[in-house]
């Protein structure tokens, strides 16, 4: 009996360990988000202006809001803390 209590334990644990690591997501920070940014951007693209980064929501997910100007054009992108993509394009579009 108590082997089977203690596999039983284990086995709990390790789900319990399972769900907790999936729920959490890693945050990465606003300069990796502007490198998310310059690499999707790619080797064309010529900035000329210091990026304006701003901590936000969109569509219920933490983000970056990044607003530059990149090839003469005004641009933003919003990348969420866990990396991904949300929006790109032309400031003055975005609406959040």
């Amino acid at each position: 009996m108590t082997k089977r209590l203690f596999t039983l334990f284990i086995l709990i644990c390790m789900v319990l360990f399972t769900l907790c690591s999936c729920e959490s997501e890693k945050k990465i920070t606003d300069n990796e988000a502007f490198a998310i940014m310059i690499e999707d951007l790619g080797e064309n693209a010529t900035v000329v202006s210091a990026p304006h980064i701003h901590e936000g929501t969109y569509e219920g997910k933490d983000c970056y809001n990044i607003y530059i100007t990149v090839n003469g054009e005004s641009l933003v992108y919003v990348i969420s803390t866990s990396g991904e993509i949300l929006y790109k394009g032309v400031s003055g579009e975005h609406s959040h």
